[in-house]
């Protein structure tokens, strides 16, 4: 009878679909679409916001989302761009306590802070929110998160995280090899690569290379140092015969259910 030794069992971890559905709709978080504004409280008291916006260094394209938020990151004004480079006049929303329950926003003495497609933006100069019912220009910067959507789909999906396993535990200088599926830069090809991709599942890339609508609550620092452990971890089996392994994988969240290749 031959006999096959598994010291090791070579897994490509691909994420189902319901990973968006199921784990981020549990949490009533859902990805923001690119050139949608989420859903901004009116109150009476506003000050007026408007000036030249860039991504990556260059002008923001139409459909770029424009954000003021509170200090408690609360959205308290939102604008889609509609004239590449450009946004406003966008209305920031005060904090209106004259009502039950209180609509939420900004309080005077306040810095508002700005995010263009959901990434980070440096205002200049920096704007002080008063209820002042005034114009305001400030021109906004911001660098956006990296986009894994190889197939160019418009969305991080299945696809996506199959092209990065089917380049499984290829190293640089490989045949083969492609550094886009190196998505975490260490040369070789592995479950970080994989987990990284699938953390960002569902997310909507902004309209230019590299601009990305981040999945709310999902980090790439959550999924940077997972281990994979199989139990068992070393067993001997007849060729051909069915066997069942447990898979653990520590220090990853969201992994949602998943289908394992040996």
């Amino acid at each position: 009878m031959n006999k096959q030794r598994f010291l090791w069992l070579p897994l490509i971890v691909v994420l189902v679909i319901g990973i968006s559905a199921g784990l981020m709709g549990s949490r009533g978080a859902r990805p923001v679409v690119a050139g949608v504004c989420p859903p901004v409280q009116n109150t009476p008291l506003f000050t007026i916001v408007y000036g030249t916006v860039t991504l990556n260094g260059a002008a923001a394209p139409v459909g770029t989302v424009v954000e003021a938020r509170s200090p408690r990151g609360d959205v308290v004004g939102c604008f889609g761009v509609s004239t590449a480079g450009n946004y406003g006049s966008m209305y920031v929303y005060g904090e209106d306590t004259s009502v039950s329950p209180p609509v939420p926003g900004m309080r005077n003495g306040e810095t508002i802070s700005f995010r263009v497609n959901s990434a980070s933006a440096t205002a200049s100069p920096e704007l002080v929110w008063s209820n002042d019912h005034d114009l305001h220009q400030v021109a906004l910067s911001a660098t956006s998160a990296p986009c894994y959507d190889f197939d160019n789909s418009g969305q991080v999906d299945a696809n996506d995280i199959q092209a990065v396993a089917a380049h499984w535990r290829q190293r640089a200088g490989d045949p083969g090899w492609d550094a886009r599926f190196d998505v975490n830069g260490d040369e070789v090809i592995n479950i970080v690569d994989i987990m990284q991709v699938s953390a960002h599942w569902g997310e909507t890339c902004g309209g230019t290379a590299g601009s990305v609508v981040p999945s709310p609550g999902r980090t790439e620092a959550s999924i940077q140092n997972p281990t994979v452990r199989l139990a068992p971890a070393d067993s001997t089996v007849a060729a051909g015969r069915t066997f069942t392994v447990t898979v653990m994988i520590d220090e990853a969240v969201d992994l949602g259910a998943f289908l394992g290749t040996c």
